[in-house]
């Protein structure tokens, strides 16, 4: 029967093109249309009302150009003959070598121009090795620092590595890079990256699986059910396509070839019951079912049915679905606004996204005229968004910092300060360094380093370091913005070294912490500038803190660093590093990684890893 089933899935495939619903609209969809309209073209609008996410060019300061090369083809596989149907399926996508079949383990979206790391990113390595530690890349990353690190290293063009008696597939270290791409929330990325491959790549299960991921989850509709439609011709076996499928025909009013394809898979036993349950209320047949896990289809129905996410699948959903999930508009908007608070403290959006959820919070003129008093009284993300739209209203830049270190204060106390400092930087472009705002100019500084606006940082610490000869707050300013600075590579031993600022800083502190952040940032710094000497010292004990890391991992960076293996380096630091916060990373671990970033050319990475570190460490 499953057999027999499975056969009339694939007939029902091919059938249900030619079939198109006399019934009336299943709730929550658009009006019936022509799957590929001919003659004239219309335009499908997105169903439901999920916002199209905003695309951006933008790259923080930190990012290092790397290079980019022609895609490598791998000659020696070979050919594939392509069915028909690829020659002129018009699905996107771009010619590379019509003599080979392979797909190219080269090709990404990042150049030099873009922040790609170079067409010798795989040089000297194993292609098995890295597509381990591609795969073991961890996805609960809570760093921005180490996520843009894992986007480029993971979208950059290069040449790839020698695959000598590699076990691996054709592809495999492409394939690797999208599965990790898709785990880490980078959709709009990966499908732009999948729309580059040759046509030969859609006929592979898992590309093309993630492409219409992706689409689905960046609100591109349309691209997801024509790439469906072409791929059940290759998968007719793979119920994921058929569940697919029914959503599109749902979605396009063609709902006799929707039932059809959902009784068959019924008949059957197969498929993703929470999905086919879904597929059923957006028929009209049954009330929408309680949800408890994210997937694409999931939230794509769920949207189309104008069904808020339940909070047990917020609460239990990847970090890869936290943007996408901020950005479901039948959320209330305050928890649109955590979700994109915590979206940003991780980096897996841009504090573009958190300012514009701020600025879409609406206040009473009476409560903005008090806006500190007005957020005593108020929690949670409306009490920030109130501080951040009264700060950007504000019109002396006094009463700008003032607000914006309530803001930031507020943030603290549920570990989302990153996030506060990040967007506080756009409101602080248009405040200039002035010794009267010395007292807040460490905020200011912290604000502008988080979010790797290095010029400007760099103008405040002149201001200070100069100030700070005749003038004892922007003495005390300078002290404490001193060792972000001097990490970030802003300023260097002046008027104040590490000696100084450690006995200035005990004089502030009465504790033994002085002497703790003063080794640590002693390492730091000679990880940066090159004194590896001084990581002798390592390890050091951390009561409470993690443990120390693992010789064999410490010996395998070290040794990829001496031999110049860039991405594999790369790729060991994130293993190292990327479990949680880099507050939680013992400090050998913390150095070592950053000394050999610097090692392999990556010396602003190591910078920006360094910044975010002592970030949140103080907070």
């Amino acid at each position: 029967m499953r057999a027999l089933a499975a056969s009339l899935l694939a007939l029902a495939g091919a059938t249900t093109l030619l079939l198109l619903s006399n019934s009336g609209m299943a709730q929550g969809f658009g009006q019936p249309r022509q799957l590929f309209p001919q003659g004239e073209v219309r335009v499908i609008p997105p169903l439901g009302r999920q916002e199209e996410p905003q695309s951006s060019k933008e790259h923080r300061p930190w990012e290092r150009p790397g290079g980019t090369g022609s895609r490598d083809l791998e000659p020696d596989e070979p050919r594939q003959e392509r069915p028909a149907f690829w020659a002129g399926s018009g699905l996107g996508g771009i010619e590379v070598d019509e003599l080979t079949g392979a797909i190219p383990d080269s090709i990404g979206i990042l150049d030099e121009a873009e922040g790609g790391l170079g067409l010798d990113l795989w040089s000297g390595s194993h292609r098995d090795e890295l597509i381990h530690l591609i795969r073991v890349i961890p996805d609960d990353m809570e760093s921005p620092a180490l996520r843009d690190l894992a986007r480029r290293v993971l979208l950059s063009s290069a040449t790839p590595p020698r695959r000598d008696a590699s076990t691996a597939r054709t592809g495999e270290l492409l394939r690797a890079r999208a599965e990790r791409l898709h785990a880490l929330g980078f959709h709009s990325d990966l499908l732009k990256l999948l729309q580059s491959l040759p046509r030969e790549a859609r006929e592979d299960p898992l590309l093309a699986r993630l492409q219409v991921e992706s689409a689905l989850l960046t609100g591109k509709r349309a691209e997801a059910c024509r790439l469906t439609e072409a791929a059940l011709a290759f998968f007719p076996s793979d119920p994921f396509w058929q569940e697919a499928q029914i959503y599109c025909q749902i979605s396009e009013g063609r709902e006799s070839a929707a039932y059809l394809v959902l009784s068959l898979l019924r008949e059957a036993g197969d498929g993703d019951q929470q999905v086919l349950r879904l597929a059923e209320a957006a028929l009209g047949d049954s009330e929408v079912p309680a949800i408890g896990e994210a997937s694409a289809l999931t939230l794509a129905y769920l949207n189309a049915l104008d069904q808020a996410p339940p909070s047990s699948l917020i609460e239990q959903a990847p970090y890869a679905f936290m943007g996408v999930l901020a950005r479901q508009t039948t959320l209330p908007a305050a928890e649109r606004i955590a979700l994109t608070e915590r979206a940003v403290q991780f980096g897996l959006l841009h504090e573009r996204a958190l300012a514009e959820a701020y600025e879409r919070q609406r206040f009473q003129i009476v409560v903005l005229e008090d806006p500190l008093a007005a957020a005593s009284a108020k929690e949670g993300p409306e009490a920030r968004a109130l501080l951040y739209r009264a700060a950007w209203r504000a019109t002396s830049p006094q009463a700008k910092l003032e607000l914006l270190e309530a803001f930031r204060s507020h943030a603290a106390q549920e570990d989302l300060e990153l996030a506060a400092l990040r967007v506080a930087s756009e409101l602080l472009l248009d405040v200039q360094p002035d010794v009267v705002l010395a007292p807040m100019a460490p905020l200011v500084v912290e604000s502008l380093l988080a979010a790797g606006r290095l010029e400007q940082a760099s103008l405040w610490m002149a201001m200070l370091r100069q100030a700070s000869r005749q003038d004892g707050q922007a003495q005390e300013a300078y002290r404490q913005a001193w060792p972000l600075a001097r990490a970030a590579g802003i300023e260097g031993d002046g008027s104040l070294d590490l000696k100084t600022w450690s006995s200035r800083r005990a004089l502030a502190v009465d504790s033994a912490q002085p002497d703790h952040e003063k080794t640590v940032l002693r390492l730091l710094l000679a990880a940066l500038e090159g004194g590896r000497e001084e990581l002798a010292m390592a390890p050091l004990s951390r009561s409470g803190g993690a443990a120390p890391p693992s010789p064999s991992v410490l010996y395998s960076l070290q040794r990829a660093a001496a031999e110049a293996r860039r991405g594999e380096t790369a790729l060991l630091v994130l293993q190292l590093l990327g479990g949680g916060t880099l507050g939680d990373d013992h400090p050998q671990a913390l150095a070592e990684s950053l000394a050999a970033l610097v090692e392999v050319g990556l010396r602003t990475e190591a910078r920006a890893i360094a910044v975010e570190s002592l970030l949140v460490q103080s907070s």
